[in-house]
C-alpha cells in the first residue's frame, strides 16, 4: 500500500488483527472518523473498500 505526499511516494504497511474487546471504551486517532461495535456479521454494511470486504468475508 503507498500514497503520495509533498510529491514523494510513500510506502506504507497495513495490519490487521482480529481481537475480542475487553471492554468498549476507546480512544482512536484522527485518521479515524469514528468507531462502534458492531457484530461480526453486521460488519459489511459499515465497509466502504473492497479490501476491507475482503478480508471481513475471509472471517465469517
Amino acid at each position: 500500500y503507498g500514497f503520495r505526499w509533498q510529491n514523494r511516494f510513500v510506502s506504507k504497511k497495513v495490519v490487521w488483527y482480529l481481537m475480542s474487546p475487553t471492554k468498549k471504551i476507546g480512544i482512536h486517532d484522527n485518521e479515524i472518523l469514528t468507531t462502534r461495535w458492531v457484530k461480526i456479521n453486521e460488519a459489511k454494511k459499515y465497509l466502504k473498500y473492497p479490501a476491507d470486504i475482503k478480508l471481513l468475508e475471509k472471517i465469517l
